[in-house]
């Protein structure tokens, strides 16, 4: 009898031969650092792929494939012999598996039943944008402990204490190289998920997937459908059907915009908000969509209050990371992105010039870090709060702001650009901006920049190039900006 050991790593491997090698070999180091053990079920690997499982294992059980997760699963599970359990896809691979190491060798395992890792969903193959899932993926193997689910499959256990692990995978799974591929595999996913909520209609979890299937698909009224049957049939004494419920709500919005039926999406989510039984993530979710149903009813106050409401809680979970991922689940793991936070902000500076709020453009701007990538929705909003500022002139945190916006060479350009396309139509709108960057002076690095404005202002060009010589400071950052300016005003010849 093979004797127990820690833990025991279990993968699926079903041929990807672009994935598996490396997803092997960043577990590498827990094989090699913890008392443990790796069984990889094959489900359909060719010869020369089990010879480069096999430099890592020589446990792999062959498994006929049968349209059922759980049952794969399973067959690793009923092998191990380690006390604690995890798996992994074979198209993830580990960044760092330093943590995840520490834990098994440490007191602190003693105290846990269960921990979970990050799987960093990423958007297209450059890996710029992504959504985090957390996956409870490690456990202690009970005597009852087994896999449900054909799809989407998980071990069904009380709430233990669980360890939450800043690990993560990366995971291009979902980039698909055509539409027919994205198709398909949402099509293979949708079949096996009708036929579990045929066989279980009251478990809200399996609605939960199948929106995602159907929003990839495109189809909203298929998620309507389904969602409406959730609430309906969804048994909510159940613990984590009271979780997977926040998910059919989402799902419920989200359909209805893409019906452009924005005025019943607004109504049915003032309604869902006044349930205060929601997660905080679930609220999130609902106000980033009746942003996007008030802005296209023109309902403006309403889009600035829910963008507001949608920032306030994007920072409270990015302060506390471990609240957002214990409240994830299927429709709402992709709102805590840089993407969903600008989408929100942009929305609620377009609704605040629509009914000329400079206090609530203000707030927006400065929640937003616009150091972070860059596109024409960045350019036209920055153009557009110039636009008001040669308006209003000097308000509260106008100065702030655009110290913040100077601090970054490109924001400075278009900022700049913009003043000189205005100037000639608002002479004082201009000179009334140039008082207002003069009042940065304060930050560091920026008195070169002020006295450039100034003399910009003044028409003092002779003086430019002794300023633009004595502005090369320690700091290359500030050297960088004020190479612009210094472009830019030789450029318009001011």
């Amino acid at each position: 009898m093979e004797k127990k050991c820690k833990l025991t790593i279990s993968i699926l491997a079903s041929n990807r031969k672009d994935t598996i090698p490396k997803c092997l070999e960043s577990i590498k180091p827990l094989l090699e650092k913890v008392d443990s053990e790796l069984i990889v079920t094959d489900t359909g690997c060719d010869e020369d792929l089990l010879k480069v499982i096999g430099r890592y294992t020589d446990k792999i059980v062959r498994f006929q494939w049968c349209n059922d997760f759980a049952a794969a699963r399973n067959v690793g599970l009923n092998m191990a012999h380690g006390q604690w359990f995890m798996y992994i896809d074979d198209d993830e691979w580990f960044e760092d598996v330093s943590e995840i190491i520490t834990f098994f060798n440490s007191e602190d395992e003693k105290e846990y039943d269960s921990a979970n890792y990050i799987v960093r969903n990423y958007y297209s193959k450059e890996g710029t944008e992504y959504g985090e899932w957390v996956a409870g993926r490690i456990f202690r193997i009970f005597n009852n402990t087994k896999f449900v689910g054909k799809i989407h499959e998980y071990v069904p256990f009380n709430p233990y204490k669980m360890k939450h692990l800043s690990s993560y995978v990366h995971h291009y799974g979902y980039v698909y190289e055509t539409d027919e591929q994205r198709l398909a595999h949402s099509e293979r996913n949708i079949t096996l998920l009708e036929k579990e909520i045929e066989d279980n209609p009251t478990d809200a979890r399996n609605y939960a997937h199948i929106y995602q299937e159907y929003r990839e698909c495109k189809n909203p009224e298929m998620m309507l459908k389904y969602a409406e049957m959730a609430i309906e049939n969804a048994d909510l004494s159940v613990a984590q059907n009271r979780i997977s419920i926040g998910s059919t709500y989402v799902a419920i919005l989200w359909a209805l915009i893409r019906m452009k039926k924005y005025e019943e999406a607004v109504n049915r989510g003032e309604k869902i908000l006044k349930n205060e039984a929601i997660s905080n993530l679930t609220r999130m979710t609902i106000c980033i969509y009746l942003v996007e149903a008030s802005m296209q009813l023109e309902e403006y106050e309403k889009c600035i209050e829910y963008a507001r409401e949608y920032t306030i809680i994007y920072k409270f979970f990015m302060r506390n990371k471990e609240q957002y991922y214990r409240q994830m689940g299927p429709m709402l793991n992709d709102v805590l992105t840089n993407r969903m936070l600008f989408g929100a902000l942009l929305a609620g500076i377009e609704a605040a010039i629509e009914i000329d709020s400079y206090e609530d453009i203000c707030y927006f701007l400065k929640n937003y870090d616009w150091t972070k990538g860059w596109d024409s929705n960045k350019l036209e909003c920055l153009k557009k709060y110039v636009d008001m500022s040669f308006r209003c002139g000097e308000q509260k945190d106008t100065v702030y702001i655009y110290g913040m916006l100077f601090s970054d060479v490109q924001c400075s350009k278009v900022v700049l650009n913009r003043m000189q396309e205005l100037k000639d139509i608002d002479g004082d709108g201009y000179a009334k901006i140039c008082d207002i960057i003069a009042k940065i002076a304060g930050q560091p690095g920026y008195k070169s920049l002020v006295q450039i404005i100034n003399m910009c202002k003044s028409g003092k060009i002779e003086m430019l190039s002794s300023v633009y010589k004595n502005a090369y400071l320690d700091d290359e950052k500030i050297m960088l900006v004020c190479d612009e300016f210094y472009e830019i005003a030789m450029n318009y010849g001011i």
